[in-house]
């Protein structure tokens, strides 16, 4: 017989083997398989006899029944409770006959009895298993948990939606017998044992562990604490899910006349946002029959998938409009996830955009764009259950004991799957996108509880539109409330600092205060969608800011700036929500001056320019740490001028630029051990800093000053130390002793200045010599001030470093001493290296740090910053870049180096600029670590630009450029136009043709993935030909296609880009005037 598993036949003959000598050693199990004949005989007495079956009374059917049920392993005998029993006899007994007497095969009666026409509803695989198997004990063996772990495991696998009942049970059945022809004696009752063995029992696992060469994973890991979070948390905040789709599923038919009620009525919990409630409950109010019309092909399962979901995202859209034009429609692919897991939860999964990012990430794979993604995550989950799930004997176990009669019957696990990734991958918070939205505070604590109370369920905020401006701002807070708030931004309302209420979007513009008496007129009113209620009701104690609820302020806004600030103040703490901007810099207030050229006035410490590619990124950057570090010597208007400085600053190492890639690394960014060589050493290793730490420091180093006392010494140091070593060096290149003094009045001579710059001493006429190190020199240098005060010289000083030529050290330090009152004059004009500057930095306290405004300002560009592993470059360095954690901020922090030891911060005035190319890859794929601590400033095509306001081949080139990137939005997204700086300094067609041909046609080619049908609709018939419709001959072969030779194949027009006056035509098709 063929052996069906994956494990070889030797791999089970030592299985059963070691299973057989396991339950023999263990009474307890060894009696498992008599007892399990024992209740197979029992099942054959009292429900396999045909005589006993039909005279058997109700009551007597019904208790035997009853006590059978209560063997049954599991939780299945919760759901047979007396009620189902007694309702179900006569199909009862009508089954048991059948299985009786029928003259079908075992697995013709296994597939009726659980699928087919004798299926009784609840009564499922659990209790007719056994059953079966003491009808056919040498055909069907017991089918459970158990069995169906094992089997998954060695590569069996029942529990595909492929097969069939039937099916399903031959599998078992010719797996089982062959198990049992490996040893003799050994039946299905012993395999029924040893899948519990092999499941279950730690050294059963192991060895098939072992067997199969499995490793531990992150997702083994996953699962792992997931259990032990069940073992303590009982499921109780979770059984809702279970429950809510056992009460509600089915109910989503839109076929049903009732549908429209039952969208309306149906309870979805927080598995959709509140919003998407809202406009769900809106849609199903104003456009019915469309709506019900969209849910139809939605549940079509003939369609796929994808298909479906960007369908009817479309399709919501388009109606939505005709309700509501500007709203979003918050129809993504959570609430469709909903909506299908609701209709048909044995096949679709919950989902949430948060975790499934996670989980692509655990895994190490891309998750997928919109509208793919629940197609994937329905994939990676149907992984999941399968792989991990199913073998997991005691997770499911678990969970099953958990469930109430109130919980569906998750059989497929879908909704066990989705509860693992959401608790053990998902933060508590919600994540809100937004990118031109901005966020408000708005406080109503002058009304009394009656007010509030109307003005909420009104869904309405109050604001008087006399209210001055905070902060100096020409804007009263009522301009803002009813000139610059616009529909779609989100507010917080508090009440003062009474408590605050809710997280709301504004709907609508403001107004005049309708049918609410106020006392005094001027009031004026918004309309909102409420997003989240407050979960705390004391009131705020925590920081201070304009827009917290202990600032009297009435409508603000929280600056982008400030938003990771507020997450952690407000957002986060009163709604779990936090809110991630989406790479949209922060927009001005009206009375502002214009934003112009992109770059912003107040510039934050790190920033990132974002867009397709030739929008000018790069040459941005330059202007904008000229800005930040040179800003005196700054030109708003002069770029060339801003290049010269830019070169100058980048020489004095006040400027560093670098460029991300695959193969950068934290050893070349922060730090590492890097090997080098010489003639004399050969090749030796030593830690090496990176640009990274070496702007740093050098950053750090404008903050060593006489307040810094510390740091201010090993300066000091330095410099006398210097001094010296270039006196010993001049009077050992002359030949000529360097004498010192001892406090004894005999001599000591530096003869020698060691590779590591310490001093070789011995005593004048002696012969053994002795080490005076820096290092410890610095040590005493720092810790005797004054050499006059030491009475003894050798406990003084080797209190302080320990064994030594205390005398020696005496001598030398005296020496450095003397030059004590040039330290003044020269410290502050040295040039010091860079390792004097590193170990100034190092003894820097966070009390050290005040920003004067007299520091200069470094500047760090990273071009490409999405192309390198940000997680591995930065590594542990991520958190220091926040700007409150940065070095002297109230949350400053530090970390110790891996190689070096070293202490290491970022400093208040060290700035970042990295740059992005959205058409390389999205701004959602970088790391969300690295995305939240950056602000973004985006950067698209203009078209508006002098040197495109020019005719050449026929064209305007702003009016080309725009029309090509019209195109290219539709055909694959806006991220993945092109720039104005491809077509910037062009004067005559042969221009433009190399343009063409050097940039833009290459660059659609590789947008396009060489789809030349996709190009010609962007670049029109005069540049993408359809080649002539030859017939090929090809090879004599069984292909199942036979209909190659009527493909049509497209290619480039070359002469469209070679010939001035082809070139001509092909433009003016390219803009429809042919």
């Amino acid at each position: 017989m063929e052996n069906p598993f994956t494990l070889t036949k030797n791999q089970l003959t030592e299985l059963l083997r070691n299973f057989i000598k396991w339950y023999n050693s263990n009474p307890k199990e060894a009696e498992y398989s008599v007892e399990m004949r024992q209740q197979a005989q029992k099942i054959r007495d009292e429900f396999l006899n045909e005589e006993v079956v039909s005279n058997m009374s109700d009551e007597v059917l019904y208790s035997r029944i009853f006590k059978y049920s209560r063997t049954l392993e599991g939780p299945a005998f919760i759901k047979l409770g007396e009620q189902r029993n007694k309702s179900s006899l006569d199909a009862l007994r009508r089954n048991l006959l059948y299985i009786i007497t029928s003259k079908d095969s075992p697995f013709e009666i296994a597939q009726n009895i659980l699928e087919g026409d004798y299926k009784i509803d609840v009564f499922a695989k659990a209790f007719w298993s056994p059953i079966l198997q003491a009808r056919f004990p040498e055909i069907l063996p017991n089918w459970n948990n158990k069995t169906e772990a094992f089997m998954k495991k060695a590569g069996v696998n029942i529990t595909t939606s492929k097969l069939s009942v039937a099916e399903k049970y031959q599998l078992l059945s010719n797996a089982f017998t062959y198990l049992s022809s490996l040893l003799e004696d050994q039946d299905f009752f012993d395999n029924n044992h040893l899948m519990h063995y092999g499941t279950v029992i730690d050294e059963g696992k192991e060895i098939i562990n072992r067997m199969l060469n499995l490793t531990r994973d992150p997702v083994h890991e996953l699962i792992k604490s997931y259990k032990n979070f069940i073992k303590t948390s009982k499921l109780k905040d979770e059984l809702y899910k279970w429950e809510l789709v056992k009460e509600y599923h089915g109910m989503l038919d839109p076929g049903s006349p009732d549908f429209i009620k039952n969208l309306k009525t149906i309870d979805f919990g927080n598995l959709i946002y509140p919003i998407a409630i809202t406009v769900k409950n809106h849609l199903a109010r104003e456009v019915p029959d469309e709506y019900r019309d969209c849910f139809v092909d939605l549940f079509d399962d003939e369609t796929d998938v994808v298909i479906r979901v960007e369908s009817f995202m479309e399709d919501i859209e388009r109606i939505y409009r005709k309700i509501e034009p500007k709203m979003p429609h918050h129809h993504d692919e959570r609430t469709i996830a909903t909506f299908l897991a609701y209709h048909n939860p044995s096949v679709y999964p919950f989902f949430k955009d948060s975790f499934y990012q996670k989980y692509c990430k655990l895994l190490g794979i891309d998750a997928k764009p919109k509208g793919e993604k629940y197609e994937h995550y329905i994939e990676l989950i149907t992984d999941l259950v399968n792989k991990y799930i199913i073998p997991d004997v005691e997770l499911t176990e678990q969970v099953s004991e958990l469930m109430s009669p109130d919980c569906f019957e998750d059989e497929n696990h879908l909704i066990l799957a989705q509860d693992i990734l959401f608790k053990m991958l998902d933060r508590d918070e919600e994540k809100i996108e937004i990118t031109n939205e901005r966020v408000f505070k708005i406080s109503m604590g002058e009304f009394g509880e009656d007010e509030v109370r109307m003005a909420i369920e009104r869904n309405i905020v109050l604001v008087h539109k006399d209210v001055k401006g905070k902060s100096g701002s020409s804007l009263t807070q009522g301009d803002l409330f009813r000139d610059v708030i616009k529909d779609g931004d989100y507010f917080y309302l508090s009440l003062g600092n009474k408590g605050v209420k809710l997280l709301g979007i504004f709907k609508g513009e403001a107004k005049p205060v309708e049918g609410m008496q106020l006392g005094y007129e001027g009031w004026l009113e918004r309309s909102f969608v409420e997003v989240y209620p407050s979960i705390i009701k004391s009131s705020y104690t925590g920081k201070k800011k304009l827009w917290t609820p202990n600032e009297d302020s009435t409508c603000v806004e929280i600056p982008r700036s400030e938003i990771d600030a507020a997450n952690k103040l407000i957002f986060i703490p009163y709604f779990k929500a936090a809110f991630n901007v989406k790479g949209i810099d922060s927009i001005p207030e009206p009375k502002d001056p214009p934003f112009d050229d992109k770059i912003v006035t107040e510039v934050p410490l790190n920033t990132i320019l974002f867009g397709p590619p030739g929008t000018g990124k790069t040459y941005h950057t330059i202007d904008l740490a000229v800005q930040i570090a040179s800003p005196e010597d700054y030109s708003e208007t002069d770029h060339a001028a801003n290049k010269l400085v830019f070169e100058k600053l980048v020489q004095s190492g006040q400027i560093a630029f670098t460029t991300f890639h695959q193969s950068m690394n934290y050893e070349d960014f922060i730090e590492g051990i890097k090997p080098s060589s010489d003639d004399s050493s050969g090749l030796s290793y030593s830690v090496e800093d990176g640009i990274f730490k070496q702007l740093a420091i050098n950053a750090a180093f404008e903050f060593v000053g006489e307040k810094s006392s510390e740091a201010s010494k090993s300066l000091s140091f330095s410099y006398v130390y210097d001094k010296l070593l270039d006196e010993v060096t001049d009077k050992i290149g002359k030949d000529e002793g360097f004498l010192l003094k001892l406090k004894s009045g005999s001599e000591i001579e530096i003869i020698e200045i060691t590779t590591a710059s310490n001093f070789l001493v011995k005593h004048k006429n002696g012969a053994r010599t002795y080490t005076v190190s820096r290092r410890r020199l610095e040590k005493l240098f720092t810790e005797l001030p004054d050499l006059e005060t030491i009475s003894n010289i050798n406990e003084e000083i080797r209190k302080i470093i320990g064994g030594s030529n205390a005398s020696a050290y005496w001598a030398v330090l005296k020496k450095l001493r003397s030059f004590k009152g040039e330290v003044k004059l020269s410290v502050a004009g040295k040039n010091y290296s860079y390792e004097d500057k590193a170990t100034a930095v190092g003894k820097l306290r966070p009390a050290d740090v005040t920003i004067t405004g007299t520091e200069k300002a470094y500047v760090l560009i990273i071009d490409e910053i999405n192309r390198g592993n940000v997680s591995q470059i930065f590594g542990e360095l991520i958190t220091l870049l926040e700007e409150d954690k940065r070095f002297g901020m109230e949350e400053s922090l530090s970390t110790i180096l891996p190689y070096s030891r070293s202490r290491f911060f970022v400093p208040p005035n060290l700035y970042i600029i990295g740059t992005m190319n959205t058409a390389d890859r999205s701004v959602e794929a970088l790391d969300t670590a690295l995305r939240r601590r950056f602000s973004f400033i985006e950067m698209m095509p203009e078209y508006d630009l002098p040197p495109l306001d020019k005719e050449i081949a026929g064209v305007q080139i702003s009016d080309l450029l725009e029309l090509l990137n019209n195109r290219i939005e539709k055909l694959i997204d806006r991220d993945h136009r092109i720039g104005h700086s491809y077509f910037l300094g062009l004067n005559s067609t042969e221009d433009l043709m190399k343009v063409f041909k050097n940039k833009v046609v290459p660059l659609f080619q590789e947008y396009f993935y060489g789809n030349y049908e996709k190009m010609g609709l962007v670049l029109g018939k005069g540049f993408i030909e359809k080649l002539p419709d030859e017939k090929v001959r090809f090879a004599s072969f069984p292909a199942e296609e036979n209909d190659f030779n009527d493909r049509v194949i497209y290619r480039i027009n070359k002469g469209s880009i070679e010939d001035p006056e082809l070139f001509e035509r092909a433009i003016a098709l390219l803009m429809n005037r042919e």
